[in-house]
């Protein structure tokens, strides 16, 4: 079970606004008295902070290229889309993007999820699924959908310790769509 506070995580957007952070001290496996800062990207440069980060678990190797720098730059214009960058003072932590870039209707699209490898298994990676599912139904979603690749172990067992499930995607079929009905507010 993880400690840190996540009602106030999954609030966190209309708690700090006008300055769009919040500070979470996690307690567990983070470095000591460890704060991590999740705090809105306001300017689709600030998701240059992505290139040249990478992962790799069990021989699933995840990189950021410029393409994908380019299009989350792109899709950061769309109304009621969401990233996030995750600080532990000046070290990098993690990153999130959400958006209505899907086909169903009523959907967003958790379109990125990133955690830098020494954060992971800290519980930032459920904390920033949390904000996502609170801004897709605060924007009257019915549902958070994404993809992944089907070697990529690690975000395959956070989707299903998110309440997500595996949904067969009749559009898509190179991986593993889930997806996690809402209640729309």
């Amino acid at each position: 079970m993880l400690s840190y506070p996540r009602a106030l995580v999954a609030q966190w957007i209309e708690q700090t606004r006008p300055k769009g952070k919040i500070s979470v001290r996690f307690r567990t496996r983070a470095p000591m008295n460890s704060q991590f800062i999740f705090r809105k990207i306001e300017n689709p440069n600030e998701i240059d902070v992505l290139r040249g980060m990478s992962s790799e678990h069990n021989g699933f190797v995840y990189e950021y290229t410029d393409e994908t720098i380019n299009l989350l730059k792109k899709l950061f214009e769309l109304e009621d889309s969401l990233n996030i960058v995750v600080m532990n003072d000046m070290d990098f932590v993690g990153f999130v993007s959400c958006d209505r870039e899907w086909w169903e209707d009523e959907s967003f699209f958790l379109r990125e999820i990133f955690v830098s490898p020494h954060y992971q298994g800290q519980g930032v990676g459920r904390a920033l699924i949390d904000i996502c599912v609170h801004h897709a139904q605060s924007h009257g979603a019915h549902c958070l959908v994404t993809e992944t690749a089907y070697e990529n172990t690690q975000m395959r067992s956070l989707c299903e310790a998110s309440g997500f499930e595996q949904w067969t995607n009749p559009r898509w079929s190179d991986g593993v769509t889930y997806k996690r009905l809402l209640r729309s507010r």
